[in-house]
């Protein structure tokens, strides 16, 4: 995975004072921000998509925040509703997603034909 820099703008003396307490609870005040947007990207995610294209079909697969997963298909649309993913035996995410897309909320929407999400 590739690394990107984050510049934020804020004052001086918070800066300074994040990074003296950071110091004293001998954190690195990176890690602490990192930390804090994976928590608020995983706090705020709704839904993730992925795509799976097969010989017949469009296969779109959606997990909620809980981890529970449906999948449905340009030709069957509407999913019996959602899995728990020990149903299957799978252990986490990354085994359920294994051979899928990741594709955005749009993209699903358009091979679906309805909003996932609503």
């Amino acid at each position: 995975m590739k690394n990107k820099n984050l510049n934020i703008r804020i004052p001086e003396s918070l800066r300074d004072e994040f990074y003296r307490i950071a110091e004293n609870n001998a954190q690195n005040p990176s890690a602490l921000v990192r930390r804090w947007i994976e928590k608020y990207i995983e706090e705020n995610r709704k839904m993730e998509f992925f795509k799976k294209i097969t010989d017949d079909d469009v296969l779109v697969m959606c997990i909620d925040r809980q981890g529970n997963f449906s999948i449905a298909s340009k030709n069957d649309p509407e999913p019996d509703g959602y899995t728990r993913p020990s149903f299957h035996g799978q252990a986490n995410q990354k085994d359920r997603t294994a051979g899928w897309e990741r594709i955005a909320r749009e993209e699903a929407t358009a091979i679906l034909g309805y909003d996932p999400t609503e």
